[in-house]
């Protein structure tokens, strides 16, 4: 009877863990179509705008340095720094 018991709990898979493969699931879906799959974005960018790869590498810049200063000032503005590193 006890080993059955600690047979169920050990099949079951702690909630957390689900939390942590989803945030993995999304970071990597992010990472592939923004990042790394940003080339395939070039050519149509550069057929509806007539933008050399120049100007869109550097709107590509511009905008995601703002998105960061963004983040990282509403991450220090809310207080929630400290928790990180607690």
């Amino acid at each position: 009877m006890l080993f059955d018991s600690l047979r169920q709990r050990a099949q079951r898979v702690f909630y957390g863990w689900w939390i942590v493969l989803a945030g993995f699931a999304i970071q990597a879906f992010n990472g592939c179509l923004l990042f790394h799959g940003f080339g395939a974005y070039v050519l149509p960018l550069q057929a509806e705008f007539s933008w050399s790869r120049a100007q869109i590498s550097g709107v590509f810049s511009i905008v995601f340095s703002m998105l960061r200063t963004s983040t990282f000032w509403w991450y220090t503005r809310s207080r929630t720094w400290w928790r990180a590193w607690a």
